[in-house]
């Protein structure tokens, strides 16, 4: 329940608005402990371990918490409420846990790794009304280091620190409650009670310099760009501070900037690279100290200099993605195409979502394809090509994105004869066998969740927290997924293809809209199918 020790709670004299109507006593006798309660007492605990607050430096513990329910009858409880005033009670319904009851507490604190913030982190989800920056003292190597601003998100109090913590140094942190009394300026959990103060405590240090990871060039030569591990600040080196060299020669580098991707330096060239060059790039650190003029995380951690490195040459690299498809339906949902870039994780849901605009049916400039697009199941399919060119260099997956807004099962859109082409060599992303019994490139991650809104389940998904994830290779017998695989027409009647553009012995892809099946028939649902990783280079 929170407490770590009774010595932590000696000068505390409250927590919670305490009513005057509740009793208090412990091991079944007449005994009490505490009279009536007034609104300067405590009772909280680990497990069946309470401690209760008999004079002003003075606690008990007992092993059962009793409430006097009439003038001379005690009932053993595991729950209880509080009484707020004379008509409100805390808790769900009619009781509240005793572990609702304990104040947050403090379990440890740490720096992020840029340097920007001091993350204390308590036993509970915190209010998200809190302290003010001033009830919060941070000390780096001897010195204060202001706090700028103060927020909460989860278990976590976020102190945003107005000049980062530099590698290597000895950080503190301190927190004062605002007062006596339980108030919404002060660290608190969702009911208003108060985390006790917090004297000087060891911060873990975790800042560190953004490292260098790789170089690249842009597809038209234009550019280099140096990609580090972490968001860089806004600010950069000067051109001086780096050295492109091309076929042995030197390149004059017209500007340096901070990238659309904060965690890239955008080298670009007077001249620019063509296929087939040789290509190293350099970087020195200006001065032996932290300062602006400098590769640095957005907390002022300046980057290392690094000596002569090879660029990859992705000049003349084209990448690109096409399909085709067929959505026939009076209740057709929309569908949407990513490029999902990976973030290193092991879940197939890890990364960030990036939209692609893609060309469908001639027609160029698109980002979704909305509504019927067929007007019967026996018409052609359609085809579909996307750029993939600003992602080359990258690690990650083409996702899907199917979603049907209105209610009913004629929504049955399907994809088929996909294929990603890298530098000239396509590959085949769906079954070249008509034997096959399981696709290969592609795997469901849903059961058709519903979402108020795109950009909620798009959000849900990059964090990985969405309820119904499930990953399977689509799969031929309706297992209750919303993707399946599919000969022949749909299960539906005015939906669907008649068959896969390839030839009726062969699988396409659909989304499944039935009722007890898929979508559920229902509105407002969404599904993704994501492909196996593709580097792009």
């Amino acid at each position: 329940m929170g407490l770590t020790s009774k010595t932590s709670l000696l000068n505390l004299d409250k927590v919670g608005p305490w009513g005057p109507a509740i009793r208090i006593k412990h091991g079944g006798n007449t005994d009490e402990v505490l009279g009536a309660w007034g609104p300067r007492y405590f009772v909280g605990g680990t497990g069946n371990l309470v401690y209760v607050k008999t004079a002003a430096n003075t606690w008990s513990e007992v092993s059962n918490v009793y409430l006097k329910t009439a003038a001379d009858t005690w009932s053993a409880v595991r729950q209880f409420c509080v009484k707020e005033d004379a008509s409100t009670w805390d808790g769900t319904g009619d009781e509240m846990s005793g572990s609702d009851l304990v104040f947050p507490v403090f379990q440890s604190a740490a720096t992020n790794t840029n340097g920007t913030k001091v993350i204390l982190t308590y036993n509970k989800t915190l209010s998200a009304i809190t302290a003010a920056t001033s009830a919060f003292a941070v000390v780096a190597d001897g010195s204060s280091s202001t706090v700028s601003s103060v927020a909460t998100s989860g278990a976590t109090v976020e102190l945003t620190m107005q000049t980062g913590i530099q590698p290597g140094e000895t950080v503190t942190v301190a927190y004062t409650d605002p007062s006596g009394s339980d108030d919404a300026n002060a660290i608190q959990d969702s009911l208003g009670l108060d985390a006790i103060s917090l004297s000087a405590t060891s911060v873990t240090n975790n800042a560190a310099a953004p490292v260098f990871q790789s170089a690249a060039t842009t597809t038209d030569g234009t550019k280099v760009i140096l990609t580090y591990n972490e968001a860089l600040s806004s600010t950069t080196a000067a051109t001086s501070a780096f050295a492109v060299v091309v076929n042995s020669s030197a390149a004059t580098i017209n500007a340096a900037a901070r990238g659309s991707d904060t965690s890239t330096i955008e080298l670009t060239l007077s001249a620019a690279i063509t296929e087939g060059q040789t290509v190293t790039v350099a970087y020195t650190d200006p001065s032996g100290s932290d300062d602006a003029n400098a590769v640095q995380g957005v907390g002022g951690i300046d980057a290392a200099s690094f000596t002569a490195t090879s660029v990859t040459v992705q000049v003349g690299l084209e990448v690109s993605f096409a399909w085709k498809y067929h959505m026939h339906g009076n209740t057709m949902g929309v569908m949407k195409l990513y490029w999902m870039t990976s973030d290193g994780g092991n879940n197939i849901d890890d990364g960030t979502l990036n939209e692609l605009t893609f060309t469908a049916d001639g027609t160029t400039g698109q980002t979704a394809l909305s509504g019927q697009q067929q007007t019967e199941i026996t018409a052609d399919w359609k085809e579909a090509s996307a750029s993939l060119n600003d992602y080359v260099g990258e690690t990650g997956r083409l996702v899907f994105f199917y979603y049907k807004t209105p209610s009913g099962y004629r929504g049955d859109a399907a994809i088929d004869d996909m294929a990603i082409t890298i530098a000239g060599t396509t590959t085949n992303l769906y079954e070249t066998q008509s034997s096959d019994t399981s696709t290969l490139w592609w795997s469901l991650t849903s059961h058709g969740g519903s979402y108020s809104s795109v950009a909620n389940a798009v959000s849900a998904f990059e964090n990985g927290d969405l309820s119904w994830t499930r990953v399977v290779d689509i799969a031929t017998n309706n297992d209750g997924g919303t993707f399946l695989k599919n000969t022949g027409q749909t299960g539906s009647s005015a939906t669907g293809p008649d068959d896969s553009p390839r030839g009726s012995l062969y699988h396409y892809i659909y989304a499944e809209t039935t009722n007890n099946q898929g979508m559920d028939n229902d509105a407002n649902k969404y599904a993704f199918l994501v492909s196996n990783e593709f580097e792009l280079f």
